[in-house]
């Protein structure tokens, strides 16, 4: 990628934005913030989602970050469980507040 094309993607990247502003990332993401990434991911977003979760926990921001077995998407969106699980942790958080 190019400067200016990496200049325009850091102005949405959520590590960056928690990182220089976590009193506002704190109010605009605690408790609705789910993460998922497969444990055999090749393209690095295991590392990278398992980073941004390091992160939050040390600005003390309440998300849900879950390793799921698999390497992508395909993987596990066809699965019932995972589904079920998704939609009763959105559902969770909706009870629960932020």
């Amino acid at each position: 990628m190019d400067s200016e094309g990496w200049k325009a993607w850091e102005k949405s990247d959520l590590y960056l934005l928690t990182k220089a502003r976590p009193d506002r990332a704190r109010k605009a993401l605690s408790g609705r913030l789910f993460l998922y990434a497969g444990d055999r991911d090749e393209v690095g977003l295991y590392e990278t989602t398992n980073e941004y979760s390091e992160l939050l926990d040390e600005m003390n921001i309440p998300h849900v970050f879950k390793v799921l077995e698999g390497a992508h998407h395909i993987d596990y969106l066809g699965r019932e469980a995972f589904l079920r699980d998704l939609w009763q942790t959105a559902w969770n958080s909706t009870k629960e507040g932020p």
